[in-house]
């Protein structure tokens, strides 16, 4: 199930995982979390989970791939809610980061029908869960992940945002302007902001907004932004404090 409890963390397996341990495996996905919605906590589960699996699988640093869970109209649809993303996307982000062996892939894109808790179009998450195992434990040249925000810079009234990973170049997937961008003036309210692609980066401008010192991209609960890489990878959603530009 969804709660990751501390048998993980010194090593002691529950009855869903005993009966595998005589199977040799070289890593393992995780597409788990709605339930921990609203835990503050996911992050150390993370930790334990990848600690307690590397031990009993005796895998070090253990290759887990988690998917990001998908938008869901949880708070009954409210718009504003950003409970998801700010517990349980932030721990998937920070565990791909700092968790050895762990990583993330995105799925808002795969036509998500946010009052369905149970995406149906599965193809490519299991593609996109592939492509991280086949780069990273058999060394093919694969594509393995969209592009993650690098950072961003305040000019004026102006955020300008750039990418890492990019591959063969930003565009939105609809034909449209990119969506769900906001900015806001104290990282408390945020506005909805007008985005634009200039090559790698995307300028981002929101009325009233003179001086933005936070920006932001899909950070909530039912946020299906259009931001992607021409190569049809997604790219991941991110809260952001803009830099002043010297």
């Amino acid at each position: 199930g969804d709660r990751v409890h501390g048998w993980a963390e010194n090593g002691i397996y529950n009855a869903m995982i005993a009966p595998l341990l005589p199977y040799a495996i070289t890593g393992a996905v995780w597409y788990q979390g709605e339930s921990n919605r609203s835990q503050a906590d996911y992050f150390q589960k993370l930790q334990a989970l990848s600690a307690g699996w590397s031990t009993v699988f005796n895998v070090k640093d253990i290759p887990l791939y988690q998917v990001q869970i998908a938008p869901f109209a949880y708070n009954k649809g409210n718009p504003e809610d950003a409970t998801l993303s700010d517990n349980i996307w932030a721990a998937q982000y920070k565990g791909a980061k700092e968790i050895p062996g762990m990583g993330v892939v995105a799925i808002h894109d795969t036509n998500i029908d946010i009052f369905n808790i149970h995406p149906v179009f599965k193809r490519t998450v299991g593609q996109r869960l592939a492509a991280q195992a086949l780069k990273n434990q058999y060394g093919q040249e694969v594509i393995a992940t969209g592009p993650r925000f690098a950072n961003a810079r305040a000019q004026g009234s102006t955020a300008i945002v750039s990418f890492t990973e990019i591959d063969q170049g930003l565009v939105t997937n609809d034909g449209q302007a990119p969506s769900w961008f906001e900015l806001s003036a104290d990282g408390k309210t945020f506005v909805k902001a007008e985005a634009v692609i200039e090559g790698a980066t995307v300028k981002v401008t929101a009325a009233g907004v003179t001086a933005p010192t936070h920006v932001r991209m899909g950070w909530k609960d039912i946020a299906i932004p259009n931001l992607a890489d021409k190569n049809g990878w997604p790219v991941f959603s991110f809260p952001a404090q803009a830099v002043t530009a010297q």
